[in-house]
């Protein structure tokens, strides 16, 4: 609170959860000049430690002018064009020069709402705006004390009948504020120019001024008609040296006054509460209660252009806020899919290597399976002849020998023997034919002859292995004709000399 006489603050810490008075500071600047106040303002929120303070501001009654009148409307937007016609009815300034506030406590009579005025010197708002803003203080919001007072104590006091008045009396060092409130907020006020630092000197003269003070203010709301007097009072600030003061309010009305101490209702650090104790004589009130009706109050002092502005503000901040998160979630989108594009890149490096390695492997075994099946080969075409071998050994009967035995590079066999027969012979070819190891098994000659004094047939024999491949066909047929004419005439030799040897 800042006035022409008294510079007051609260500092309050966790403000958003629990709220806790951290520091308290009063301080009497009569006579200073405003650049002098600044300085002292910027003295005091470097001793608290702010940083970028914001400062919720309460004008005090005695600075405004508060009336209360009946507005034939209940629509919100008609009360508030009808007051401001009515507003400069009731002050000497033209309706440049002031602004008004307004609260609106109920309806009366058919289609009427009460209303308390406020009106205060456009020139003491800004002058505490440019004070402010100087010492790097933020206004944020301009509140009316006694609403700030009343909605405190709505939501602080004991009370059993809400929509009953209640007085409440608040003495500071300089003044006293007298109000009445009624459904939470206030409904009449009046500022009585005397305080503790009056009271606080025990002069008889003094107290029946105050008392015929809180006497006027309760008639001059009688004489309103604006709602029934309170049933009773509180008393908000009274420290151990003016208990009295309860006694002598309640005796001289005959009024009921209740202490009900507005440091008691809140949660104060000890430096603050060191400085409720020192200073008893200041009430601190004005400067704690506004917190508490910050979203609740209907009056806020704050000159339009300013609050346009800083409605542009706060845009233009949540339009950079939204900039920056849009911008964040853009990086974060592009980080996803640079993280997946090097996810799959990665993926596919790896499995180009793997498949490479598969293909180098691959080759490999088909390299190993080539030679496999070459040697194989080679190993068979080896192994072959000495199998037919074998089969042609066992092939050959034991009356039969040979002569002589052939094989050449394309797997021909030539073979020629003796037989004690000739059907021998012609067994042989049979079973030459029959074997698996054999094939185009020809006779290329059979004689007949004597050998040591015994008829033998001479053969020579043609044939190939299975594995070689088959040769010219005509000499193959060539050699068979030859074959079988040879026969044929050794046959007849023999079936002569035959006759021959029975003639003799």
């Amino acid at each position: 609170m800042l006035t022409d006489e008294l510079l007051k603050i609260a500092h309050f810490r966790n403000a958003s959860s629990n709220l806790e008075v951290a520091n308290l500071y009063f301080q009497d600047i009569k006579g200073l000049s405003d650049e002098d106040i600044t300085l002292k303002v910027k003295e005091i929120t470097q001793r608290f430690s702010l940083r970028n303070p914001e400062a919720i501001c309460v004008l005090p009654s005695n600075v405004t002018t508060t009336k209360n009148i009946e507005i034939p409307s209940l629509d919100a937007k008609e009360i508030e064009s009808i007051i401001e016609l009515q507003a400069g009815r009731h002050t000497p300034y033209s309706r440049d020069e002031i602004s008004i506030g307004y609260i609106n406590f109920g309806v009366y009579q058919k289609n009427y709402s009460k209303v308390l005025l406020v009106i205060v010197n456009r020139k003491i708002i800004m002058r505490q705006i440019d004070i402010l803003q100087s010492a790097g203080v933020r206004v944020t919001k301009i509140l009316f004390g006694p609403e700030a007072r009343a909605g405190f104590y709505a939501q602080t006091a004991d009370v059993e009948n809400k929509d009953a008045p209640i007085g409440i009396i608040d003495v500071d060092y300089l003044s006293t504020d007298f109000t009445i409130m009624i459904r939470d907020t206030v409904v009449a006020c009046r500022n009585i120019p005397i305080g503790m630092n009056l009271l606080a000197g025990g002069e008889a003269a003094v107290g029946e001024r105050f008392i015929a003070e809180l006497k006027q203010s309760i008639e001059s709301y009688q004489s309103e008609d604006i709602e029934k007097l309170p049933s009773e009072y509180i008393l908000s600030n009274t420290c151990e040296s003016h208990e009295e003061l309860q006694l002598i309010i309640s005796k001289s009305l005959s009024i009921i006054v209740k202490t009900n101490r507005y440091f008691d209702k809140i949660k104060l650090s000890e430096v603050a509460r060191q400085v409720i104790r020192s200073r008893g004589d200041v009430t601190f009130l004005d400067v704690i209660a506004p917190l508490f009706v910050l979203k609740a109050s209907q009056i806020n002092f704050l000159p339009e252009e300013i609050q346009v502005q800083r409605s542009l503000e706060e845009q233009s901040k949540e339009g950079i806020k939204f900039g920056i998160l849009v911008l964040i979630l853009l990086i974060i989108i592009g980080l996803i899919v640079m993280s997946k594009m090097s996810f799959k890149s990665a993926l596919l490096d790896k499995m180009k290597k793997e498949y490479d390695q598969a293909q180098k492997d691959a080759r490999r075994l088909e390299e190993v399976s080539t030679k496999t099946r070459i040697i194989k080969a080679y190993l068979s075409s080896r192994l072959m002849p000495l199998e037919a071998v074998r089969e042609l050994y066992e092939i050959i009967p034991q009356d039969v020998y040979l002569n002589s035995f052939s094989l050449d590079e394309n797997g021909k066999v030539t073979i020629d023997g003796i037989s004690d027969s000739m059907s021998q012979v012609f067994a042989l070819v049979g079973s030459l034919e029959n074997s698996k190891f054999f094939k185009s098994v020809k006779t290329k000659s059979t004689t007949a002859k004597k050998e040591r004094g015994k008829d033998v047939a001479a053969f020579e024999l043609n044939f190939k292995l299975e594995s070689a491949e088959d040769g010219n066909e005509e000499e193959d047929a060539s050699a068979e004709e030859g074959s079988k004419e040879k026969p044929k005439e050794e046959a007849e030799k023999t079936a002569e000399a035959s006759v021959d040897e029975e003639a003799k």
